[in-house]
């Protein structure tokens, strides 16, 4: 089987310490140790923990994304993945 590099986008409506950040956090973590390119989209109103432990635990040059919700989908991020 041949591996090759995916890009993930991990979608969450919250970026506050809770239970889905931390598991979002994680899933990054080592989807990104597994050398697949990762973009995690959290809300525009958010506080930011989310944001700020990615960028801390995975070192610079990581990209959170921030988009507004609108019936309860991404628009503008999900074009932006589209994209890249």
């Amino acid at each position: 089987m041949t591996s090759r590099t995916l890009t993930v986008a991990l979608m969450l409506e919250s970026d506050g310490p809770g239970g889905a950040e931390v598991v979002v956090r994680e899933m990054a973590r080592e989807l990104r140790r597994k050398g697949h390119r990762v973009l995690p989209i959290g809300p525009e109103n958010g506080q930011g923990w989310l944001g700020q432990q990615l960028r801390a635990g995975l070192g610079a040059g990581y990209r959170f994304c921030s988009a507004r919700m609108c019936r309860m989908i991404f628009h503008r991020s999900v074009l932006e993945i589209w994209g890249a």
